[in-house]
């Protein structure tokens, strides 16, 4: 029966170890995207002469939020609240079972099923908060919004943002054992690849006229070309 109960967990370990390497490959492989999609950000903004109110607004509340930051600290219940809350939101549309949800003053977790990548390193990416008020602000609009509003609602929108981007970078610097599972590395290029792609469509849904479409096309065929002379070097 021990001998059994040894070679299981010999098995799950060398299962772990074969999937962080894979991670590992993976996430080196992805890097290049990675830096395709930060160099490519302008091009978001290639139909922008002048900067507009609603990116004024926004990007003070963004400001404005680093500040408080850095001279009170985290909000860590709302971290932890959204944190938990985007686990929960992924597991539901991934149709795993929850089984139990604990959020305290301090810490929280989300008991599933199972659990997979995309659950696991979701609330590092998904600004859950911006996304909300982004969704109220576009159904407030179809019916009444004055100009003094919507500038609120940039301004609260930008503060959001700002909250998620700056609260993970600090989390992210503690052990987290979403991230130990799948190894610090490949889970830090994952987090900041997806992050980039989630926040390019975050700014597309906040402001028009954003070039969603041309930014990606030339991120992937930025890297589509790095590993084209890559492969034709070797």
């Amino acid at each position: 029966m021990k001998r059994k109960i040894r070679k299981t967990k010999r098995k799950k370990r060398n299962k772990k170890i074969l999937l962080k390497s894979f991670l590992f490959l993976l996430s080196l492989g992805i890097i290049p995207l990675f830096i395709s999609l930060v160099m490519d950000v302008p091009v978001l903004f290639n139909n922008y002469k002048r900067f507009t109110p609603e990116i004024l607004f926004s990007t003070a509340g963004f400001l404005i939020f680093v500040v408080v930051f850095l001279l009170f600290g985290p909000p860590v219940k709302s971290y932890i609240l959204e944190h938990e809350l985007s686990h929960v939101l992924f597991a539901f549309m991934s149709g795993v079972k929850i089984k139990s949800v604990s959020i305290r003053k301090n810490e929280g977790y989300v008991r599933t099923e199972k659990i997979n990548m995309i659950i696991a390193l979701a609330p590092y990416s998904f600004p859950l908060y911006t996304i909300a008020l982004i969704a109220f602000y576009k159904i407030l609009k179809i019916f009444f919004l004055s100009s003094v509003l919507s500038g609120i609602f940039y301004f609260v929108i930008g503060v959001s943002l700002s909250f998620h981007v700056i609260a993970t970078i600090h989390y992210v610097q503690i052990d987290q054992p979403d991230m130990k599972r799948y190894g610090y590395f490949s889970s830090l290029v994952f987090i900041f690849t997806w992050s980039l792609i989630v926040a390019a469509l975050t700014i597309a849904l906040m402001f028009e006229n954003v070039e969603i479409i041309d930014y990606f096309t030339k991120s992937f065929t930025h890297t589509y070309e790095f590993y084209e002379r890559l492969f034709m070097f070797f």
